[in-house]
């Protein structure tokens, strides 16, 4: 019988270290890495760009249902043939992002497009509802914490230069109300507190944690 692919679960808010982490542990275990907040913000960005109120739930499934997203490292980097660059982490992108992931029709899209990349190839797949609603039955689920302070130098350092402890602690807020893909952390899932590792640390306490179960 053959192996389902390896699926690791990796959910937390923005600044706790998630894409660092999955991306690291892509490498370590050789398995495709996917950044699942990407792809809201491209489709907010897609929307936006053709003139469709985020609050617009049938245009904005719409929008989800027929775009094609293209990926590079695991993160989107083209929207139907268009490259998106940095704009996708922009000021205003997370909040617009938390919108459109609140929108059932999106998140349906979404989801349905994410299982499928993992089915083929297994997947680090990061996001905020991956081990509660993408994937439950993951065998591997994290959950990073990290103190706001930290989160907000963490994303600030990394180039977008315009969050705040508020704006973090609002879209985390935010998506936690949401009734479709609710961000919380999975019963079963191995919470890390990252505000004083080190990425490396990190890395490997999960990588460790997936080797010494057997899995691989």
């Amino acid at each position: 019988m053959s192996q389902s692919p390896l699926v690791v679960a990796i959910d937390g808010g923005a600044g706790t270290g998630t894409s660092t982490a999955a991306e690291g542990v892509s490498i370590a275990l050789d398995v495709p890495h996917l950044n699942t907040g990407s792809m809201y913000r491209a489709i907010a960005w897609e929307c936006m760009r053709n003139g469709i109120d985020l609050l617009d739930d049938a245009g904005c499934t719409q929008i989800a249902r027929e775009a094609e997203l293209e990926f590079d490292g695991g993160t989107v980097t083209k929207v139907n043939g268009t490259e998106v660059g940095h704009a996708l982490y922009g000021e205003g992108m997370g909040p617009h992002a938390s919108t459109v992931s609140g929108n059932r029709g999106v998140r349906l899209a979404m989801v349905e497009l994410q299982r499928q990349i993992a089915s083929e190839q297994g997947a680090v797949m990061e996001g905020r509802d991956i081990g509660t609603n993408v994937f439950p039955d993951a065998p591997f689920k994290f959950y990073f914490t990290c103190e706001p302070t930290e989160r907000v130098r963490r994303v600030n350092a990394g180039g977008r230069h315009h969050e705040t402890i508020d704006s973090l602690l609002a879209r985390d807020k935010a998506d936690e109300a949401h009734a479709h893909g609710t961000f919380k952390q999975a019963e079963d899932a191995v919470e890390i507190d990252t505000t004083n590792l080190s990425k490396a640390e990190v890395i490997a306490e999960i990588v460790h944690i997936i080797h010494t179960s057997g899995a691989i």
